[in-house]
């Protein structure tokens, strides 16, 4: 038990030094920490390089991603309003495909993941009993 509180009692200094300070490391280690994250290809920068699947193709273009980024930026839209008035919105500027709300829904918390901007963030709605 008192290595346990001991071991506890390190975790947090550390944690603490990393929140304020440096963190140093060794060049290789970095380079392979760096390499094995990069060859997952999960990176929002890496998204034209992820592989398209068998399935139908997406219409999440990236004419609809600029869209819906250009109304968030704009004022016209935002996280807080329902994905109803962004499809709404999307509709009534034209020339953009109609797109289901699911799929508007999964491309706004992609935006979200992706550049953690507070404008697409979506509270998640309690469930019905």
């Amino acid at each position: 038990m008192r290595e346990h509180r001991a071991h506890a009692r390190e975790i947090e200094r550390a944690l603490g030094l990393l929140t304020v300070g440096v963190l140093v490391i060794r060049a290789g280690d970095f380079d392979v920490w760096y390499r094995s994250e990069r060859a997952k290809g999960k990176w929002p920068s890496q998204r034209s390089r992820l592989k398209i699947g068998g399935g139908r193709p997406t219409k999440q273009a990236e004419r609809v991603r600029n869209a819906v980024i250009g109304l968030v930026h704009d004022g016209k839209w935002s996280g807080k309003a329902s994905i109803a008035k962004l499809h709404r919105l999307l509709i009534a500027s034209g020339g953009i495909e109609a797109l289901s709300p699911d799929t508007l829904a999964r491309l706004v918390d992609q935006l979200h993941a992706e550049t953690g901007e507070a404008e697409f963030f979506r509270a998640k709605r309690a469930r019905r009993k």
